[in-house]
C-alpha cells in the first residue's frame, strides 16, 4: 500500500534539511530558505540533485524514478517540492 504523499511544505521542509545536512554541513543561522537559489548558488550539480532525488524517493517515498526534473524545478526548494506534489506519486 502506498504512503500518504507528503505536503508541499513537508517537501519543502525536508528539502532544505536534507540540503542543510549534506551540502552546508549544517546552517546555524538557517540563512537557507525554501526561495534561496540552488542552482545559481551552487548548492546542486548533478551529483547532488541526484543525491536529493534519491533521498527524497527513499525516505519520504516519492515516485521520483519516472519523474522529468528541469533546471527550474531545481531553482528553490520550493519549486522541487511543488514539482514533486503535482507531477509525482508515493510509492
Amino acid at each position: 500500500m502506498p504512503r500518504p504523499m507528503p505536503s508541499e511544505q513537508e517537501l519543502v521542509e525536508a528539502i532544505l534539511d536534507h540540503v542543510r545536512a549534506r551540502v552546508l554541513r549544517g546552517d546555524p543561522l538557517r540563512e537557507l530558505t525554501d526561495t534561496t537559489p540552488l542552482l545559481e548558488h551552487r548548492l546542486l550539480n548533478s551529483i547532488r540533485t541526484a543525491e536529493l532525488l534519491v533521498f527524497v524517493r527513499d525516505d519520504l517515498g516519492v515516485d521520483t524514478d519516472t519523474l522529468e526534473v528541469t533546471a527550474a524545478d531545481l531553482a528553490t526548494a520550493r519549486a522541487l517540492a511543488r514539482a514533486l506534489a503535482t507531477r509525482a506519486s508515493c510509492r
